[in-house]
């Protein structure tokens, strides 16, 4: 009776242990499944990130000139007030002084 009991617990035993490295098995064949997918599309990942890191440093460069532009058009526009607030001046004086001629 006990050979029969250490049988059936050496089988019981023992399937177990091989379903444990049968999950296990196939557990690391599906991660390294996985890795090999990773591995066919590095290149074509490494390509589409080299391309848009080449268009991000291209809108920086535009970026970049647009803040000049706007910053010397901001100069002209200051520079225009100022002229349009000298001109207004020099109307007003002549306004005054045809008014004073006048009378």
């Amino acid at each position: 009776m006990k050979e029969i009991v250490i049988a059936v617990v050496s089988s019981l035993f023992g399937g177990a242990l091989g379903a444990f490295f049968n999950y296990k098995g196939k557990t690391v064949s599906a991660i390294a499944s996985q890795e090999d997918v990773y591995a066919d599309h590095t290149k074509e990942l490494f390509d589409r990130l080299d391309k848009l890191t080449k268009e991000r440093d291209g809108l920086k460069e535009q970026n970049i000139e647009l803040i000049s532009q706007v910053h010397q058009l901001q100069q002209q526009t200051n520079q225009l007030k100022k002229q349009v607030q000298s001109l207004t001046r020099q109307v007003k004086d002549l306004t005054n002084a045809v008014e004073k001629r006048d009378k």
